[in-house]
């Protein structure tokens, strides 16, 4: 049996601290854990700070998707740039726009901020994501992540 699309009205806006119970809240329902403790401190980190570019999208007032984003250096000397550190959708709501909505905000804002670039990190192997990424308009950056293990 085919489910019915209903219609939400989505709304995007600036992420305030209070939004932090909702956020970890979808994060939750997305990974089916508390994972609260990898953000490392999300008021510091995405809410406010220098430049608060973090967003969250609400339906029928209920945090439903969030955007974690912060101002950031990538290399000394280099112009900063809007770092995404996380975007996440009620896995209940995904399919409707709603992650493309809060990357048109967080464009929004880029650009009144002059910033010329946003940056994210992504699992190459993610096929979704990168689907999402490419569908957006993001492309594989010059910048190369390199990593060690400890343990050698």
């Amino acid at each position: 049996m085919a489910q019915a699309l209903v219609a939400y009205r989505v709304i995007v806006r600036p992420m305030t601290e209070e939004d932090i119970t909702g956020v970890l809240a979808v994060d939750r329902k997305i990974f089916g854990r508390n994972r609260s403790l990898t953000y490392s401190d999300p008021v510091q980190d995405y809410v406010g700070g220098e430049v608060n570019l973090s967003c969250v999208a609400e339906v029928d007032g209920k945090v439903t998707g969030f955007i974690l984003c912060h101002l950031a250096e990538p290399r000394l000397g280099m112009p900063k740039v809007a770092w995404i550190g996380s975007i996440g959708v009620d896995p209940d709501l995904r399919h409707r726009g709603i992650a493309g909505e809060l990357v048109k905000a967080l464009l929004k804002q880029c650009q009144s901020l002059k910033l010329n670039e946003i940056h994210v990190m992504a699992d190459r192997h993610d096929e979704v994501l990168e689907g999402f990424l490419s569908f957006m308009n993001f492309r594989p950056a010059e910048l190369v992540h390199y990593v060690r293990s400890a343990g050698e």
